[in-house]
């Protein structure tokens, strides 16, 4: 039996809604396009409501570097912490929706992650935007960001939470079953950096009136950000302890020594500073080039330590410095860290935060050749 809910009118009478199936799937996608609401943010985490705009429909996906779209996202959209936020429709009655959706869905994250340039999802934000007569600074003005926090800033954001895989994926369909919700649930316990959620968006129609009823279902992503935000540590600063206390539990045990050879070799360089980000799961160490006489604002970051395993060598960062602005430079630099090792580093990636696992830097000879290559990072980054 549909379920019935009820609408008042303003002289107090009620009209009848049933439960209605959508007839198209193009209808929910419309909707969502339209109000991003829909996705339900203030209950994915009701003490830090996440806030969405759309950057596209159809958003292509390519499967090799520059490639044509292969694939194409229902939806894309970002939230005011600058995380892609991934969205596939399906109704109820598509037999989809509980395996062929799921897997589809990790597909496109994988490739996101790898092959999407976020001055390219820039340009077709902005795009959309000025087609429908929106300004996009109004657009992210939607968002609620910080006053210091200018429209490039906010696209350094996303290129940062995509060069670290930190994506949200929402499901979006009229009805789970109980099956396709415990994969969902499943698929975020699993998962440390990205949040995955089965959103259910029911409609109600009757009277000439329809209502649209979002709910969302994996109650375990509510209490994990209830928890973070009772013990404060959504922006908690990371320090060497707790880096440390971390890496191995995300990592493995045997990750710290591989991470503490490259921090010593950091503390025995004259003019190199180890800096720490902010993040409610995953801590950074930081190396840095401080030239004598500047402050630490003005240094170059080379090299990023993550306490998820992984080490980013930062020819995005490099770039801006004038040792390293052009592609000859970066690409020796990449030349001098996978020549005589095992080490890979495509030449597409020496504008980019290509990352290295700790696993591979066990090698000693592997080890020997990066380091060698940090140090000639910093003589040519010496005034």
């Amino acid at each position: 039996m549909a379920a019935v809910m009820y609408g008042a009118t303003g002289d107090n009478q009620l009209i009848e809604l049933r439960e209605t199936l959508y007839e198209r799937e193009l209808d929910l996608q419309d909707f969502l396009s339209r109000h991003p609401a829909l996705l339900a943010g203030d209950q994915m985490n009701p003490v830090d409501p996440r806030l969405f705009v759309l950057v596209s429909a159809e958003a292509g996906i390519a499967v090799v570097e520059g490639g044509a779209p292969y694939f194409s996202l229902d939806h894309l959209f970002i939230d005011q912490d600058g995380i892609p936020t991934l969205v596939e429709v399906k109704r109820s009655s598509d037999l989809r929706v509980r395996r062929e959706v799921v897997g589809q869905m990790l597909e496109y994250a994988a490739n996101a992650c790898a092959y999407w340039n976020v001055g390219r999802l820039r340009s077709i934000f902005e795009a959309r935007c000025l087609k429908t007569g929106i300004s996009p600074d109004d657009e992210l003005g939607k968002l609620h960001l910080e006053p210091t926090l200018d429209a490039d800033g906010f696209w350094e954001k996303v290129a940062q939470n995509l060069g670290q895989e930190r994506l949200r994926l929402v499901f979006v369909a009229d009805k789970f079953t109980p099956e396709t919700q415990r994969i969902i649930e499943f698929l975020n316990g699993q998962m440390q950096k990205t949040e995955v959620y089965a959103v259910e968006v029911r409609q109600f129609t009757g009277g000439g009136m329809r209502t649209l009823a979002p709910r969302v279902l994996n109650p375990s992503v509510l209490q994990t950000d209830r928890r973070a935000a009772a013990s404060g540590s959504r922006d908690e600063a990371w320090t060497q302890d707790r880096f440390y206390v971390a890496l191995p539990e995300h990592a493995g045990a045997q990750a710290e020594p591989v991470f503490r050879q490259i921090q010593e070799w950091a503390d025995a360089q004259q003019h190199v500073v180890t800096l720490f980000g902010r993040g409610k799961d995953d801590g950074s160490m930081i190396f840095a080039y401080q030239r004598p006489g500047s402050s630490v604002k003005e240094s170059t970051v080379f090299l990023t330590l993550w306490t998820y395993g992984r080490a980013e060598v930062d020819f995005e960062y490099l770039r801006y410095h004038p040792a390293f602005e052009r592609d000859e430079a970066r690409e020796e630099l990449r030349r001098r860290i996978v020549t005589d090792s095992t080490l890979t580093i495509d030449a597409n990636r020496i504008g980019k935060r290509p990352p290295i696992h700790w696993i591979a830097l066990q090698d000693p000879a592997n080890m020997r050749v990066l380091l060698g290559a940090l140090d000639w990072v910093v003589l040519q980054l010496e005034p």
